[in-house]
């Protein structure tokens, strides 16, 4: 079942902000995505949204993602930025995860993309594509590539990782023979699942150079370029505050485990050579899901952890 929301309007050329781009006809982009991405309070929410709110000023542009709930009322949060909304429930969790991954190891497939892709999302993105003209699809992460079926629209990546390397690369420090073990097989399969998105899109986009490197091996000739992820210079404009001092500021989403393990990091073996030379220093994160080990009081370490405090739009 897929809920949508469609607007009546004819196209134009007229963005969210009112302006009036000449030098181009208005195109019309399907942009698909794991997740609403609005309040973008997390990093891949935040590069999906003020991508999709960038070209909304030149374009018109479909979302297509995972999600749930009345899309009339995230529409209007989100602000007149996409002509059509349309959910697609999300695939059905497993209740052992630990079960799921080792089921996997008898699939080519790997466990880490598996959970993003099913048949749902693949029929609502066929039915799109037969009852709409588009002129591009755009995907969020390779994880999200879906099946072109032949359609000739061309198809964009929008690589937010190259998330085998992540993957690598947490194996590499894994303590746990096993999960080490296990590591590296998902790295090899979702490297291989990777190329191959890479070489069935017509174009590409990485957030830096080191990751399109990764990708111009294989493929020296693919149309590629880098899109970095930037800042709201409005939003995030300097104030007159003071800056409190000795004290560093990490921010970012805490549950996600590479920044997670940066925070360890930092607190293990950081912190006690900055208090060393300054007994004063304070080290605050703040970002959402900070665990346990990572709260204020925990081991003596002169830290603290700050939940997000509200919707606004933040780094992720």
């Amino acid at each position: 079942m897929v809920a949508g929301l469609t607007s009546d309007e004819p196209l134009g050329v007229e963005g969210h902000d009112g302006r009036r781009d000449a030098a181009s006809p208005a195109r019309s982009i399907l942009l698909v995505a794991p997740s609403w991405p609005h309040p973008p309070t997390w990093g891949f929410a935040t590069r999906v949204y003020n991508l999709a709110k960038q070209l909304s000023a030149r374009h018109h542009v479909t979302l297509l993602a995972y999600g749930a709930g009345d899309v009339t009322a995230a529409s209007n949060a989100a602000g007149p930025i996409f002509q059509s909304v349309q959910f697609v429930p999300h695939p059905a969790a497993t209740r052992s995860k630990r079960r799921a991954q080792a089921t996997s190891l008898f699939s080519s497939r790997s466990y880490h993309v598996g959970g993003l892709r099913s048949a749902s999302m693949q029929a609502a993105f066929e039915r799109l594509l037969s009852e709409r003209s588009f002129d591009l699809v755009q995907v969020e992460s390779s994880q999200m590539a879906l099946s072109r079926s032949g359609s000739g629209i061309p198809f964009v990546l929008d690589e937010h990782n190259i998330e085998y390397l992540l993957i690598r690369r947490l194996a590499e420090v894994e303590s746990s023979p096993d999960r080490k073990a296990f590591g590296y097989i998902e790295a090899a399969k979702v490297r291989w699942e990777e190329v191959q998105a890479w070489r069935h899109c017509d174009g590409a986009v990485f957030t830096s150079e080191a990751d399109l490197d990764v990708m111009r091996a294989p493929f020296p000739e693919k149309p590629a370029c880098v899109v970095p992820n930037g800042v709201d210079a409005e939003y995030f404009s300097p104030s007159d505050d003071e800056p409190e001092a000795s004290t560093v500021v990490f921010t970012g989403s805490i549950n996600y485990r590479p920044n997670t393990d940066a925070v360890g990091y930092f607190i293990k073996e950081v912190m006690p050579r900055l208090l060393r030379l300054k007994p004063s220093a304070k080290f605050v994160v703040v970002g959402q899901g900070a665990p346990d080990a990572r709260q204020p009081g925990r081991r003596g370490e002169r830290s603290e952890a700050c939940p997000r405090d509200d919707g606004r739009r933040r780094s992720g």
